[in-house]
């Protein structure tokens, strides 16, 4: 799939010399998606970097602060901290955002996993991940995890005593 590029005119009045229009800052070309998603995400890797100097809670790394997103209308920049939990279905990841509609992600729930801050976020079993501070609480007698948007996760059993490290109980 290819994505077309449009020239962007100057926004001061600076004009060529020959013809007195306006001189485009980016050349017309066409890229293709895979290219554009790199491009963008070096982009925002360079601008996590300059804002490096900020120290990031619990020791997130900088390149974990935002997590870049395709959308059918271009791309969204996720901040890890509205993120309520991640869902895998199939190749497929449902992102749970605080007060807004879940967002559908062509990225397995392993590669976003890699994106975000191990002390930030929690692995429950395969199919999801939570944000540690979004958890309201857990029921013992039924094994579920209860977040702040009143969804309820059911907990593995091999993973009730890794959740209740995770939260200090």
């Amino acid at each position: 799939m290819l994505v077309k590029i449009e020239p962007l005119a100057l926004r001061d009045d600076r004009t060529s010399l020959v013809d007195r229009s306006p001189v485009p800052l980016i050349p017309h070309f066409s890229l293709e998606l895979p290219v554009l998603e790199r491009l963008l995400e070096g982009v925002v890797r360079r601008v996590i970097d300059e804002r490096s100097a900020i120290p990031d809670k619990k020791n997130c790394s900088p390149s974990t602060s935002i997590i870049p997103v395709a959308t059918k209308k271009g791309y969204e920049f996720i901040l890890p901290e509205n993120i309520l939990s991640l869902r895998a279905e199939g190749p497929y990841t449902y992102l749970n955002r605080m007060s807004m509609k879940p967002l559908l992600i062509s990225k397995n729930i392993g590669a976003l996993e890699k994106q975000l801050c191990p002390n930030c976020f929690l692995r429950i079993g395969r199919s999801w991940i939570v944000n540690l501070r979004e958890i309201k609480g857990i029921e013992l007698d039924v094994k579920e995890l209860l977040i702040s948007d009143n969804s309820r996760i059911r907990i593995p059993g091999n993973r009730l005593q890794e959740i209740r490290q995770a939260l200090n109980i």
